[in-house]
């Protein structure tokens, strides 16, 4: 369970910072995007490397 909260926790924060940076760029919704994948990749990097 502490994985999934670990995981769901780097994917929102990343998104709430895209979110906030698109906002003060006004550049709708590439930032948002780009920070989601890196939420996720970030994410799973950081749960492979707790199994391991």
């Amino acid at each position: 369970m502490g994985l999934g909260a670990q995981l769901i926790a780097t994917i929102g924060i990343s998104v709430a910072i895209g979110l906030y940076l698109d906002g003060q760029f006004g550049t709708n919704p590439w930032i948002t995007v780009a920070m989601s994948l890196l939420g996720v990749v970030g994410g799973l990097w950081v749960s492979i490397k707790d199994l391991l």
